[in-house]
Parts: structure tokens; sequence; C-alpha cells
């Protein structure tokens, strides 16, 4: 939890007014801690996944959403940030790849169904674009990634498992702008930085908090 109540407060107003987050997204609040910001995420979109390797503070995560009456809304998921991702990841691929072999089986049907027409009918062929195709899963179409890993930063297992979802915006709070400088470099490939505020979380002190916003690139 964030000591100095004054400063968090405005961190976590920004976060919220900075998130691309609507009643249908899918927000997954990495290190989510005690769940203060998956509370907050909740209240205004459509599902938190809230990801923390600290059992105790799952434990309170879960007393919090309770008493918020946010339990359909928040998925508290104990474990090692990678892991749980990785996992994750699996089942996103299962997923489109069930979804890939639909759609291969319908275009092979729709073929099929050319062919016999050409048949029957070899003078008069009609090429009818009547169909639909089975869409990619839905729940990670509009996903924001929001990310306040620890002091040693964001693991490349867990960048590597966050890019995997291609979420429409991450958005990062770190604690320290060394690791920092290297977290972002994992995504600006894909990623455009579009803002970082420093806040001054420990006065008269080198203790920094730093808010980035990184929205996906436009496809060419």
């Amino acid at each position: 939890i964030q000591i100095n109540d004054q400063i968090a407060q405005k961190i976590y107003r920004d976060v919220l007014a900075g998130a691309a987050i609507d009643s249908g997204t899918t927000v997954f609040d990495l290190y989510s801690g005690i769940g203060i910001t998956s509370v907050l995420f909740a209240e205004r979109c459509a599902r938190v996944y809230a990801v923390e390797l600290n059992r105790d503070a799952v434990k309170a995560a879960a007393a919090l959403k309770r008493a918020c009456r946010l339990s359909d809304k928040i998925v508290n998921l104990a474990g090692d940030v990678g892991a749980v991702l990785a996992r994750l990841t699996l089942e996103l691929d299962d997923e489109r790849d069930e979804v890939k072999a639909v759609n291969t089986m319908k275009s092979k049907n729709i073929e099929a169904n050319r062919a016999r027409s050409i048949l029957k009918n070899p003078k008069k062929v009609e090429y009818s674009t009547n169909f639909s195709f089975v869409s990619a899963p839905k729940p990670y179409r509009n996903t924001v990634f929001f990310i306040d890993p620890p002091r040693s930063g964001i693991d490349e297992k867990v960048a590597r498992a966050v890019l995997r979802f291609n979420p429409k915006q991450i958005v990062c709070l770190s604690c320290n702008p060394l690791t920092l400088s290297d977290d972002l470099k994992r995504f600006t490939a894909e990623y455009t930085v579009k803002s970082v505020t420093p806040y001054d979380m420990f006065p008269q002190t080198s203790h920094v908090e730093t808010l980035v916003y990184l929205d996906r690139k436009e496809e060419e």
C-alpha cells in the first residue's frame, strides 16, 4: 500500500483519467497488491483480472472486493505473475486455434458448395457472399494492462506474455526509474509512449513513482 496518501490519491486519479477503459473493457491488474486499483477499475470496466504473488495480499484483496460488492467483476489470481500470464496465454492461444480451425472448415465448405454449383450448372455460377466467419475471442479485444511492478521491474517473461495479449493500452506505474527505462524498451517496438509523469512520493529523497501510458501502434 502507498503510505503517502496525498500523492497516492493523485496517482490513482490520474491512472483512471488516462486509462482507456469503458464498460466493455477487460483490465489486467498485474502485481495488484491488496486490490485498491482493482476496485477502482472494476467500478468502470467489465472485468478485472488481478494477479498477485503474496497470498496475504490476495486474501486482503478478496475481502476488499466483497466489501465493495464487486466480487462478480474481479477475479483474484494468486501466483507468480509470469506463470499466471503464461497459463492464460496458452488458453488464449487454444481459443485462437479453435477459431482458426472453424474458419478454415467454413472456407472449405464454401469452396465445396461452389464446386458443386459449377458441376450442376456450368453456365450459371453464382458466388454467394452470404456467410460469416467466427470472430476472435472477445474478452481480449478491448483490453488494458495496468502494471505496478516491484523495484526490480517487469520480468521479461511477463513482458512477452503481455505482448501476446496485444492489449490496446499498457499503463505502467514504476517505483524505480532505472528499471522502468529497460521495461519500456520491451514494449516500444509495438507501443508508443504517450506520456511520462513522475510523482514525488517521498519528498527530500530520491524515491519517485512514475506513471507511463503506452498505446498500441496502429497497424499499417
